[in-house]
């Protein structure tokens, strides 16, 4: 018999694999592949602290798991589809994760 313990926020096997701010990140930017966030958007969608965001964009960039693109003062980040992760990360995020079909909050 299998048991689950699904009081962890999300009842998914990704829940468990990752803490809530990289799960957030990774369903944001592997659901939007071809879309490049500001920081403060990701902050604003993955609804946790700016420090917590920051941290693990940079521990995600450094394993080329995200890119980040330097626009003058501005820094953009998106999913690395040149990872070799990529495909096996991107299937595990969408199928367990929050639906790729979520609404993105508009840029203003």
């Amino acid at each position: 018999m299998i048991i689950m313990d699904t009081k962890r926020t999300g009842n998914s096997a990704a829940a468990y694999l990752f803490g809530k701010t990289r799960l957030g990140l990774l369903e944001l930017l592997f659901n939007h592949p071809n879309t490049s966030f500001y920081t403060n958007e990701i902050v604003r969608q993955v609804g946790t602290g700016t420090s917590a965001v920051q941290r693990e964009l940079q521990c995600l960039t450094r394993a080329g798991i995200i890119a980040r693109e330097e626009k003058g003062i501005f820094v953009l980040y998106r999913a690395n589809k040149e990872s070799p992760i990529y495909e096996s990360l991107r299937s595990l995020v969408v199928t367990t994760g929050k639906a790729a079909s979520e609404p993105v909050e508009k840029r203003e």
